[in-house]
């Protein structure tokens, strides 16, 4: 009653590990370059996420530094 499932490996898996049994070092320089990719995109989307952090601090301070909106209407002066 309890069969083991197979598990399936994914087609580009099989590739690796074929290319590992054949070419170690091949297998480890293809690794690398994918890690390096990894590493690449983890970086570029840091910076994205820095700008778009640093986009909305610089609205925000500007808006604050805006004096406020004139409404068109002289300002009321008090008696004296």
């Amino acid at each position: 009653m309890n069969k083991k499932k197979k598990k399936k490996q994914n087609p580009a898996a099989k590739k690796k590990a074929k290319i590992g049994k054949r070419d170690p070092e091949r297998l480890a320089q293809l690794l690398a370059a994918m890690l390096g990719q990894e590493r690449a995109k983890e970086v570029e989307a840091k910076r994205k996420l820095d700008e778009q952090i640093w986009d909305i601090i610089h609205r925000a301070e500007q808006k604050d530094a805006e004096p406020p909106p004139d409404s068109g209407d002289p300002p009321e002066l008090s008696p004296n």
